[in-house]
């Protein structure tokens, strides 16, 4: 085999490498989490509750489940944590606008959260502008993670007061989330 030939067929099992390292099952449950936010907005728009409770589900379980998998089959990657990320942000900020679009979520609380998830963004999209890592989710962040499903299914099902409560304990939780996160961002950037 000619040497050329050689050289063609390393920088083809790199494109391949590279190609499967993007279409990993956990990137395919994070990406399926951003296909599910049209049928969710639509089934809350139409009032569809019960649709829209189960697709909320459906999609908190593919998050649950990309980031185990990645981890239990080796196949973590600062893609797979950006897409991840993204994903959480569209789909909370979908959601909640559109339950305060049919009536069922309160402004100030969609401004709160749409800002706090703001915040999150632009420290994290300047991380990579500077070629650095996403600031990594903090436990209080995954606990609020939690409290914001439990809170979504509370207000598309219309269960009364659990779905204050449930807003209350996020509200709690996102400031020592957020707080919890800038410190590692301001660390990230300090040491770089």
């Amino acid at each position: 085999m000619p040497s050329w030939h050689k050289g063609l067929a390393g920088i083809r099992d790199a494109s391949i490498q590279r190609k499967t390292k993007f279409f990993t099952i956990p990137n395919l449950l994070s990406f399926s989490r951003l296909f599910l936010v049209i049928p969710i907005v639509y089934a809350i728009l139409t009032l569809n509750m019960i649709a829209a409770a189960v697709l909320v589900t459906v999609s908190f379980c593919t998050d649950v489940a990309d980031g185990r998998m990645a981890r239990f089959l080796k196949q973590t990657s600062e893609f797979g944590r950006m897409i991840d990320f993204t994903a959480d942000r569209i789909n909370l900020i979908a959601l909640l606008s559109s339950l305060f679009a049919v009536g069922l979520f309160p402004w100030w609380g969609l401004v709160l959260i749409v800002g706090r998830e703001l915040v999150m963004v632009a420290y994290n999209l300047y991380l990579k502008s500077k070629g650095l890592k996403f600031v990594p989710p903090t436990g209080f962040g995954k606990a609020t993670f939690v409290v914001f499903f439990a809170m979504e299914v509370a207000y598309i099902l219309q269960i009364y007061p659990l779905n204050l409560a449930f807003l209350i304990t996020a509200f709690t939780l996102m400031p020592l989330s957020l707080v919890k996160s800038l410190r590692l961002f301001f660390k990230t950037v300090k040491e770089a």
